[in-house]
């Protein structure tokens, strides 16, 4: 589980969640994925080979208060997804 913390790895897997849900999501607007992914409020949680390759990945937003989360962007690289990832 990755979020917005400023840890360099955490951005590099941000970036490649961001590059992936833009690839497979082609109708959401670029600026929509971006802000949403590396929005602080947000958690990610990513499949990711060596190096450093993310292939599948789902963002959300926890709203503990009200004991549920969002699904914002749910994503598996098109190559992979009959590979059992997606």
């Amino acid at each position: 589980v990755v979020n917005n913390d400023g840890a360099k790895m955490s951005m590099i897997i941000l970036t490649g969640l961001k590059c992936l849900f833009q690839k497979q999501l082609p109708k959401t607007p670029n600026e929509c994925i971006t802000r949403l992914v590396y929005d602080c409020t947000h958690l990610s949680l990513a499949i990711v080979k060596r190096p450093l390759e993310v292939i599948s990945g789902i963002s959300f937003r926890k709203f503990r208060d009200r004991g549920f989360a969002e699904i914002v962007f749910c994503a598996v690289s098109s190559d992979l997804q009959v590979k059992g990832y997606g």
